[in-house]
């Protein structure tokens, strides 16, 4: 049996780093070129953001410490110009499993466009694509649209990271926000192929993709010529297209007309720093559990491109870029705790696996018996904790690794649901580590029994905790203690232990497998667990 000791040293000797770092050309971020510091761009920019909308007290931002957001970066102010910050931001999508960079452009030679050579590059370096998302700059018209677009052709048309559909004539993708503003009878100009502008058929021809905000908006899509539509918004039901329950119906529409459907989804949304009338529109990101919501249903639909609303859009606190636990005399900031500040680019990775198939809910069991099972789970203290383990998963049961244990998804009676974690002919350890002291009341760990598929359940759990800076304490030893709910032979078996200690930073869990009952050969018996439950 391993000791606790033997547990404690997996903080060091262990990963449980999700994926295999590949990303999915499905999965478009949107990410802001627009954040300026003195140091690189001579002032602050968009940090400094001012308070919007008809206010009494109107007020713009310092920048610093002093921001225009609701949670504040890990990394502080930063410049989207400042070459080891675009590095990083393109590290970090790649290893999210983000294949497309969706950059929001607002016009030829501005501050956003400066910024998209250096993010092309960078794109290059870590097998990004990069597309872009065009904004309603003042102005605005068909005509312009098609100078912007015969713009962006000669500029980066030509650069590797340049996005390009998969199809006969490999065309870019544009986004346009607020496409609506700009009326059928225009669009039709830039986009039928007897329009007096249009675009089809040339050498600046792309797939645009249109903002689809109510219901009704499905004429103007199909007048207007446009090639899909997106839903853009995080804040769940802010629109009709942002209402994940509509995606379903959204999506067979669109297949019905020959269009492409992006449903987009978002951590939350958290914009009071800026627009401090908006409190009807704020979503609580309920612990990385919202963001599941969302994500699981899109994947339900299996479109083929997922927006992700966003990578740094910090204003409307839509981003999964790390952030940090921040106060100032004057005010704190959200964060993420209990959560580690990577969290949400760990989660994302966590959903790419699941749309690229490493793996999804077995081929017996669909995925919208996961999907329920997750809009049914309760977001748990381990969510997005640090994991570490001895065994990695057996093959043919990952359930998308290690990090299974605590992704608030707890299995079913079936061992081929996509929620247990296998090993096979060996014994279980795992070390739950929390980013800050943590009120711990109960831990329960659920482990699989199924004596026709030759999975026992353990012989011996060992659960210790640990307070900051102090070893490894074992607070319970349990076996026969342990409480199985099933019929004979088939079931799931949990241990619980309710300790009641504050400022836990670890929790371990050790599971010795049980001696084979007879006529099994104990190198070939399964240890399942799929849950380590910490409220």
């Amino acid at each position: 049996m391993l000791t606790l000791l033997g547990v404690a040293m997996l903080l060091c000797a262990c990963s449980d780093r999700a994926g295999s770092g590949k990303t999915s050309l499905r999965v478009h971020a949107f990410y802001y070129p627009w954040w300026g510091t003195p140091e690189t761009d001579g002032e602050y920019r968009h940090w400094n953001h001012e308070i919007m909308g008809d206010v009494d007290r109107p007020h713009r931002y310092r920048g610093g410490d002093d921001i225009g957001a609701d949670f504040f970066p890990a990394d502080g102010c930063y410049s989207s110009n400042d070459s080891v910050t675009v590095d990083r931001h393109m590290r970090q999508m790649s290893d999210a499993g983000v294949g497309v960079v969706t950059v929001s452009w607002w016009g030829r030679d501005t501050f956003e466009d400066r910024a998209v050579k250096g993010i092309l590059n960078a794109a290059e370096r870590y097998d990004l694509k990069v597309n872009f998302h065009l904004e309603p700059y003042a102005g605005r018209t068909v005509m312009s649209i098609r100078k912007d677009i015969a713009y962006l052709h000669e500029a980066y048309g030509r650069h590797a990271a340049l996005y390009r559909d998969s199809g006969d004539r490999h065309l870019p993708l544009f986004y346009v926000y607020d496409s609506y503003k700009i009326d059928i009878a225009q669009w039709r100009r830039l986009l039928g192929r007897k329009g007096n502008l249009t675009i089809r058929g040339t050498d600046l021809d792309a797939r645009i993709i249109g903002l689809w905000v109510e219901q009704a908006d499905t004429l103007f899509l199909e007048r207007a010529g446009f090639d899909g539509a997106y839903t853009y918004f995080a804040s769940d039901a802010f629109s009709y297209g942002s209402v994940p329950d509509n995606w379903r119906t959204m999506a067979r529409w669109a297949e019905a007309h020959d269009m492409l459907f992006v449903p987009c989804v978002g951590p939350g949304y958290a914009d009071l720093r800026v627009r401090p009338w908006n409190r009807g529109n704020q979503r609580s990101r309920d612990g990385g559990a919202y963001f599941d919501r969302m994500f699981a249903a899109a994947l339900e639909i299996d479109p083929d491109v997922i927006g992700l609303t966003s990578f740094n859009e910090w204003h409307e606190g839509t981003q999964i870029e790390p952030a940090q636990p921040y106060r100032t005399d004057a005010f704190t900031y959200q964060d993420y705790q209990p959560r580690d500040p990577e969290y949400y680019l760990e989660r994302t990775r966590f959903w790419v696996d699941r749309l690229m198939g490493k793996p999804t809910p077995s081929d017996d069991r669909p995925l919208s018996s996961f999907v329920s099972r997750l809009k049914q789970s309760k977001t748990h203290l381990a969510v997005g904790a640090r994991l570490r383990v001895r065994e990695q998963p057996h093959e043919r049961f990952t359930a998308g690794g290690p990090r299974a244990l605590i992704d608030g998804v707890l299995g079913t009676s079936n061992y081929r649901d996509g929620s247990w974690v296998g090993v096979r002919g060996s014994d279980l350890a795992a070390v739950v580590q929390f980013p800050k002291p943590t009120q711990v009341r109960s831990v329960t760990v659920r482990f699989l029994e199924n004596s026709d598929a030759w999975i026992v359940s353990p012989d011996d759990v060992q659960i210790g905790l640990a307070q900051d800076g102090l070893p490894i304490e074992l607070y319970a030893r349990a076996n026969d203690s342990a409480v199985f709910e099933g019929r004979e032979g088939i079931g799931i078996r949990t241990v619980t232990i309710h300790p009641m200690i504050d400022d836990v930073r670890i929790v371990t869990v050790s599971a010795r497998k049980r001696s084979a009952d007879k006529g099994q050969d104990s190198r070939l018996t399964w240890l399942f667990i799929d849950e380590v439950v910490v409220e």
